[in-house]
């Protein structure tokens, strides 16, 4: 799959939503790539690119639930990777987390 060129966020999981990813392209959006925005929400990627986003490459908010698997996350304008608001949770294994402007993993 590919998400890319959207105005802010490429994939969201919202509202208790659980949202799965293998070898995705995810790329050139306003803000965010990839996130799990409240805490009945959580993403799973595998294997998929986050790249060249206008902040953030893949995160985790009001207590969303995100896990990277082998990816790469890499050339995200702010960070590749944030778990922002306590309570969220962020799992990055065997991944590439390159050339973001601000934080590798925040």
């Amino acid at each position: 799959c590919s998400s890319t060129h959207n105005g802010a966020t490429g994939l969201t999981a919202i509202e208790g939503g659980m949202l799965s990813a293998a070898q995705c392209l995810v790329s050139g959006n306003g803000r965010v790539g990839i996130v799990a925005k409240d805490g009945r929400s959580a993403v799973s990627l595998v294997e998929c690119t986050a790249r060249d986003n206008g902040r953030i490459g893949v995160g985790a908010r009001g207590q969303g639930q995100l896990e990277a698997v082998r990816c790469v996350i890499v050339n995200n304008q702010q960070s590749g990777v944030v778990a922002k608001d306590a309570g969220s949770k962020v799992s990055v294994v065997d991944s590439q987390l390159n050339d973001n402007g601000r934080y590798g993993l925040s």
